[in-house]
């Protein structure tokens, strides 16, 4: 692993630069910052299209006079010509969102790391919201070809440009201020390729007010899977402590935490550490899952939960088979409790456990079992002490698949969120067969609890709306 300050790696060699801007302040012509094609005017597009040509092609771009151009290329006026950080102002001149005469603004250190995989380099970053801009990153890619550069779902704001000529890779990424994470090991970008890795040779960014960024470069080897570091990736001891990490905390990370991390993201989405991700592990240990296989399309889940005050039942419809759902819980004053799993999940599994007020539960299989698509009864939390407040739930296909989950109360039956005259509504038109009634919504209006669905229960909701009769709690 190395650890290497961006202001390195966006200068050329310190002498040779010194010589150069020595040798231009002597000459007869004063060097506009910015002019790199000499002709009177900085910051023009060909400046800049000449100086990209630098990163690609080395010196040779320079064929006016190669001092005076050099020096040029010192747009910034920091001293140091042949930057990144050069290119980056140049370009933010030519787009209109910096001014030349306006002095260099504070540094930002930001993490970036670079994690490799057989074929593919994954970049992340760490920086607040709304504190990058762009970046520009240089790669020699000696004796390998590049496939493809691709954005992440989910980062729509960032575009890319890039210029691949021999052994140089040069990439221009905008729109970085729609990256937010607390350390380095959230991906936004790949560099697929064949043969021998890209090798980083320079990287310098700008923040939205013109700040340097500061980029803390690391790296890591490793395989997708081997969370526990012993290269072999895929192995029960590392499913074991994937389930750890997600019941005690991701502290059980104690090896090397942003690799091991990333090394959980087993479907290889760019999303580490996610119920898919379980699944995936899983599938792959016990033979269900080919790791070459694409992943099936996303599909849709509803858990109909049911809460009072001293118990939650939570039931499951899905249009496909479900492998594992993780239900975090904020729990502060709970004084006892108990997760029970359903008898008709009797081949799965519930691990959950109760830490610094959180309740973390993960109910998954690892015998071919999965839930079914039809209303299926999941688990039921009993407790003393205030209810507990949901967090946060996902969950993952019975292959990994990727799920929409919509969290429904019982009694509320036309999904807006609440109980109100609207769900009596919504049962009165299913009951007499106006509507024909989604799957879930079959569990949601068993208002009375009943097992049966009638007009009995509209009234047993209006006694509850409006005259403060007992809720559609199910035990």
């Amino acid at each position: 692993m190395r650890n290497i300050k961006s202001r390195t790696l966006c200068l050329l060699p310190l002498l040779v630069t010194i010589i150069f801007i020595f040798s231009a302040q002597a000459s007869a012509e004063p060097v506009i910052p910015g002019d790199i094609n000499l002709n009177g005017t900085p910051f023009e597009l060909d400046d800049v299209a000449i100086f990209a040509d630098y990163f690609a092609l080395g010196l040779a771009v320079f064929n006016i006079d190669l001092e005076a151009q050099i020096a040029a290329t010192d747009a910034n006026m920091d001293g140091m010509a042949l930057s990144v950080a050069d290119f980056i102002f140049m370009l933010k001149i030519l787009s209109g969102d910096s001014d030349p005469q306006v002095p260099p603004a504070d540094t930002i250190s930001v993490g970036f790391r670079e994690y490799q995989y057989e074929s593919s380099l994954r970049l992340g970053l760490a920086l607040e919201a709304d504190q990058g801009d762009r970046m520009v990153l240089h790669y020699y890619m000696i004796e390998a070809s590049l496939n493809e550069v691709t954005v992440y779902p989910g980062y729509d704001e960032i575009s890319i440009q890039y210029d691949y000529s021999g052994a140089n890779l040069i990439l221009i990424v905008s729109g970085l201020h729609s990256i937010q994470s607390d350390d380095s090991r959230t991906n936004f970008l790949e560099i697929s390729y064949d043969g021998p890795s890209p090798i980083l040779n320079q990287i310098c960014g700008t923040g939205l007010n013109g700040e340097h960024l500061d980029m803390q470069v690391s790296e890591g080897e490793f395989h997708v899977g081997d969370v526990n570091m012993n290269s072999y990736p895929f192995e029960i001891a590392d499913v074991v402590l994937f389930t750890n990490a997600l019941i005690y905390g991701e502290e059980r990370f104690g090896i090397d935490p942003e690799i091991q991390m990333a090394a959980t993201d087993a479907n290889g989405d760019g999303i580490p550490f996610t119920v898919e991700d379980y699944e995936f592990f899983i599938g792959v240990i016990i033979g269900r899952i080919n790791p070459d296989d694409p992943i099936g399309p996303t599909f849709q889940e509803q858990l109909i939960v049911s809460q009072s005050d001293e118990s939650i039942s939570i039931y499951s419809t899905a249009e496909n088979e479900v492998g594992a759902i993780y239900l975090t819980y904020l729990a502060p004053n709970l004084t006892d409790y108990q997760v029970t799993l359903s008898e008709d999940l009797a081949g799965m599994i519930a691990a959950y456990d109760l830490l610094d007020d959180t309740l973390r539960i993960l109910i998954y299989d690892f015998d071919n079992e999965y839930i079914g698509t039809s209303a299926t009864d999941v688990v039921d939390i009993t407790y003393t002490g205030d209810p507990p407040i949901l967090v946060s739930a996902s969950s993952a296909g019975f292959e990994a698949e990727k799920v929409n989950l919509s969290i429904i109360s019982r009694g509320d039956v036309n999904g807006d969120g609440q109980i109100n005259v609207g769900d009596v509504v919504a049962i009165i038109r299913i009951v007499f067969g106006w509507d024909v009634p989604e799957p879930w919504q079959l569990v949601a209006m068993d208002t009375n609890c009943d097992g049966s669905l009638d007009i009995g229960e509209a009234v047993y909701l209006i006694n509850y709306i409006f005259k403060g009769g007992p809720g559609p709690y199910c035990p």
